[in-house]
């Protein structure tokens, strides 16, 4: 008769969820000493649990209901067994042959049952079973066993023994080994990841991101741009990125540290702020003048208006102008296009520039704007070319470059097409010097720098001459389109 059937029910359950944890660890990590160990786990209890079954059965001639009130019935009554030979054995035979069976087991009938029953229950929570002597052997756990085999496998080994399930289950890199295409997981020198989810490249981490900045560590990156500081005259090298002069939605602009950089400049407190001279575009690097005094300020903004200032730009561009050197002379107006405002060629009425003027809303004739330029170097597709404006009307260089000669900036996704306002479209060659997929290429920076500015006469009749290095994205692109000054390809 069935006669433990709820302790059968609770060590049945907790055997199911032990070996539950080891099977989604063992899939998990796929170790095969530890599959091996589980397996030998599993028969273990499996022996033990049909031991148990069989010590539950006792023979009843007289009832074939439970002597206890504690269960229901849940089975047919089973006297005894008839072995084919004619040999009948008990229940506790049958756990004897599988090698389960203990002193004691035996219920050849209903008298002292519950006590019987108690001791039957202690005994079903042990792994291993006694001797008739009564030695009891230590009760090993299924993570003892794994470590166990371990040992013996890396029998002389000096590698410490695991501690824990965690170490067990270390993962090793045999067992890591696949056939699918590995994700590729490079980062660059600042620690980010610099790969899109198809494994190419991003470049949105080599310039700075302001928006992640707060005002010291601003502050503290215009400090360390300073390239000049003689005369009254202040000059940085203005970052990628940070607008001159604030406006919706800006947090960090130039104007708005002026009076930190005065007090870093004269630790005195003698000097209030700094004054803005010129601006440059915020997607622009390069020289950006300020003044110490009002005064020193006017007298550099004259000379601007006056146009006898000497600013000089180097770009990389998307194509090579052709000539290779000349003067771009077209007048620049305002536009609203696409709902976006941005500069656009004012040309003269002609039958050929009447399609500048088509479809959009005219705010101005144009303002006057030359530029003139000369290739230092190129390639096939790409060129390096330094630019000398003579006039200074805001996105001059790009609206000229894209527009007047076809080759735009590299990096300009406000004019690099003509009709539509959208990412640049580089050519293959391009995509594969930096290892980019086409729907990326909106992560390129501008390469517009403002390379040099000079004050003709400034000081004691001596010009003034400031530059500013390269950015280091500017140079790592030269390296990868294989474009350097002088070499034409």
């Amino acid at each position: 008769m069935f006669s433990s059937v709820g302790t059968l029910s609770r060590t049945n359950w907790a055997t199911s969820r032990a070996v539950s944890s080891l099977v989604i660890r063992i899939f998990r990590h796929g170790n095969p000493n530890v599959l091996s160990a589980l397996t030998r786990a599993g028969s273990t209890a499996s022996r033990r649990n049909a031991a148990a079954r069989a010590s539950s059965y006792q023979r009843d001639d007289d009832d074939d209901q439970p002597t206890g009130n504690d269960f229901p019935p849940q089975r047919p009554h089973r006297k005894k067994h008839d072995h084919p030979n004619g040999s009948v054995f008990t229940s506790t035979a049958v756990a004897n042959q599988m090698g389960q069976g203990r002193t004691g087991a035996s219920f050849d009938g209903p008298g002292d049952f519950r006590g019987r029953q108690s001791d039957r229950r202690s005994r079903l929570h042990e792994d291993e079973v006694t001797s008739g002597e009564g030695n009891r052997p230590k009760v090993r756990t299924a993570i003892e066993v794994v470590r166990a085999i371990r040992r013996e496998k890396d029998d002389g080994d000096s590698k410490p023994q695991p501690q824990d399930a965690e170490e067990i289950f270390e993962p090793r890199e045999e067992n890591l080994k696949t056939t699918a295409q590995p994700v590729r997981t490079r980062k660059n020198a600042e620690g980010r990841h610099d790969l899109d989810s198809k494994g190419f490249r991003t470049y949105s981490h080599v310039v700075p991101d302001w928006n992640k900045m707060i005002a010291d560590d601003v502050v503290n990156m215009l400090k360390r741009s300073i390239i000049y500081n003689e005369h009254d005259i202040v000059a940085i090298n203005k970052p990628y990125g940070l607008p001159v002069h604030g406006g919706p939605s800006v947090h960090h602009h130039v104007a708005r540290y002026l009076p930190k950089l005065a007090e870093i400049l004269d630790p005195t407190k003698k000097l209030e702020t700094l004054h803005m001279v010129h601006r440059i575009d915020k997607e622009t690097t390069g020289v950006l003048l300020l003044a110490r005094t009002a005064e020193r300020a006017a007298q550099i903004h004259d000379l601007f208006l006056k146009r006898n200032v000497r600013k000089i730009y180097w770009v990389l561009t998307k194509g090579v102008p052709d000539p290779l050197k000349g003067i771009i002379n077209i007048p620049i107006g305002e536009s609203d296009f696409s709902g976006t405002h941005r500069k656009v060629l004012r040309p003269g009425p002609s039958p050929v520039t009447s399609l500048v003027r088509k479809g959009r809303r005219t705010r101005d004739d144009g303002r006057e704007a030359i530029t003139n330029y000369t290739v230092l170097g190129a390639t096939k597709e790409c060129a390096l070319v330094e630019l000398n404006t003579e006039t200074g009307v805001k996105h001059q260089v790009r609206v000229h470059l894209a527009h007047g000669i076809s080759t735009p900036v590299l990096g300009d996704h406000k004019y690099s097409h003509f009709t539509k306002l959208a990412p640049q479209k580089l050519p293959p060659s391009f995509l594969k010097a930096f290892d980019i997929r086409q729907q990326k290429v909106r992560t390129i920076p501008m390469h517009l720098h403002a390379m040099s500015v000079v004050l003709p006469e400034f000081i004691d009749g001596q010009n003034v001459h400031i530059s500013a290095p390269l950015p280091e994205y500017f140079t790592q692109s030269m390296k990868k389109l294989r474009v350097r000054k002088n070499k034409f390809e």
